[in-house]
């Protein structure tokens, strides 16, 4: 398996982004819709890379075949 910096960076961004498209306009009753996106978005990017960089990242170095 081939490490890729690129793919560290895109792999855990789709989850965070479609959670916060779907969820953001069921929080916000009227009004614009950016703020919501943003305040959900912030959080589940900062748990999903977390997660990827502590987790997977150390793995791909350790397991090199």
């Amino acid at each position: 398996m081939h490490f890729s910096w690129k793919g560290l960076l895109l792999a855990p961004l789709p989850v965070p982004l479609i959670g916060s498209v779907v969820m953001a306009p069921l929080l916000n009753g009227e009004g614009p819709v950016v703020l919501p996106f943003f305040i959900l978005l912030i959080p589940a990017c900062m748990i999903s890379y977390g997660t990827t960089v502590f987790l997977f990242r150390r793995r791909c170095f350790c397991c090199r075949c």
